[in-house]
């Protein structure tokens, strides 16, 4: 599995659990400080986050970037 899908995957797992399911894509890209457009490419795996956005994302998601890269490498 590629890792813009593998980052994809995440990315939708989490907003979609129950703690985060009324988060939408513009509501995390905004506190990310992203595009809700950068954003939708991402959990779409069509575009490669650097690691500053991961880290900025994760922040979001209350997690530490290492947290969020470990969520990641366990996917496929």
């Amino acid at each position: 599995m590629k890792l813009e899908e593998k980052i994809s995957r995440t990315l939708i797992q989490l907003r979609y659990q129950d703690i985060f399911a009324t988060l939408t894509k513009k509501e995390v890209a905004e506190e990310a400080g992203i595009s809700e457009r950068y954003y939708s490419k991402l959990e779409k795996g069509e575009s490669m986050p650097s690691l500053e956005v991961i880290e900025s994302i994760a922040k979001v998601y209350g997690k530490k970037l290492s947290e969020l890269v470990k969520l990641i490498e366990e996917q496929g």
